[in-house]
């Protein structure tokens, strides 16, 4: 078990409840103590002695907002204060600070906030800050969050597994996929580094066998995402579900109560929010704005990168608009 605040008393409580420690009820106890050991240090406060505000708070930023989240939640710590004041470890009072507590209480954040990325910066700083101790510390983990990356410069899934060493032109600080021609820029000295260090792995022979390994290791345990030498057959059908693994490494390296306790590392938000951004700075440079009668314009300025299918009613137009709103105002 980790370290709590209040360690012992934690710990008493678990061995109080009379069950196996492999039991689900155990673990999810558990679960709740490491979500909330952040809080409570920040506060210096047991769980027990936390306020209202601090219930909605630490409710808001981990987002227990959807109806069971909440209720389970909600009940493992109001069982854990009653144990607190049976044993006479904090007032009677305290205890009504978290049964009064409501799901329309909690702040719920919208999607942009959540999945999708302001501009290049806003993007480099959350994998930076949610991603400081792998990107220093863990080779796979390196080559996974390289893909993100990838992802934001307006690489497809499909080709991304096609990327090898060669592919990798580190004088004229581009990349390309051979097989649709797509070349990109790269002017991040940051990112440039971290693919010259994937680049120079010695056990990596070629870029799309670690992109194999990483999309179709199938995942037993979240941490074996990180640590997988299995090669399957070649696809992209669940690269979301191996990505969004990346969010248990977040949990480990996160300070709840940063700006980015919320982030969901997902690919869409990450090639939406990149191809969003490109189309703003094509506004921005050509003193135009997209529309339906100038769409076409502009997937042929992006080298044909919007995926866009009006006929089948895709609203790209008022997504677009609607993340500009939201990150821009305008």
């Amino acid at each position: 078990m980790n370290e709590y605040y209040n360690h012992q008393r934690k710990k008493d409580y678990l061995k109080s409840q009379e069950l196996d420690f492999n039991t689900n009820i155990i673990k999810n106890i558990i679960s709740v103590f490491n979500m909330t050991s952040n809080f409570e240090n920040a506060n210096d406060k047991d769980l027990c002695e936390f306020t209202f505000e601090e219930f909605v708070s630490m409710f808001s930023l981990n987002q227990w907002v959807n109806y069971s989240t909440f209720k389970s939640k909600k009940t493992i710590i109001k069982n854990y204060i009653k144990y607190c004041v049976d044993n006479n470890l904090c007032e009677a009072n305290n205890l009504r600070n978290i049964s009064r507590l409501i799901g329309k209480d909690i702040k719920k954040k919208s999607k942009f906030e959540i999945e999708y990325y302001k501009d290049f910066e806003d993007f480099h700083d959350t994998i930076q800050y949610l991603f400081h101790e792998t990107l220093k510390n863990n080779d796979n983990g390196v080559i996974s969050i390289t893909i993100l990356y990838l992802l934001w410069y307006g690489f497809e899934k499909e080709e991304i597994i096609k990327i090898k060493n060669e592919d990798f032109d580190f004088d004229n600080k581009t990349i390309m996929c051979r097989d649709t021609n797509h070349i990109v820029n790269i002017d991040n000295e940051d990112v440039l580094s971290l693919f010259q260090k994937c680049k120079d792995y010695r056990y990596i022979s070629r870029w799309h066998n670690r992109y194999n390994k990483i999309l179709n290791y199938e995942i037993k345990n979240p941490r074996d995402f990180i640590k997988s030498d299995r090669i399957e057959s070649l696809s992209v059908q669940n690269l979301r579900v191996r990505i969004g693994v990346l969010n248990d490494i977040i949990k480990d390296n996160n300070n709840m109560l940063s700006k980015y306790v919320s982030k969901k590392i997902v690919d869409y938000g990450i090639s939406t929010s990149g191809l969003y951004y490109r189309i703003k700075l094509v506004e921005d440079n050509n003193n135009i704005q997209l529309e339906l009668s100038n769409i076409e314009l502009f997937n042929k300025l992006l080298n044909n990168r919007i995926p866009y299918d009006l006929t089948n009613g895709y609203d790209f137009l008022g997504n677009y608009k609607e993340w500009k709103k939201f990150f821009y105002g305008i």
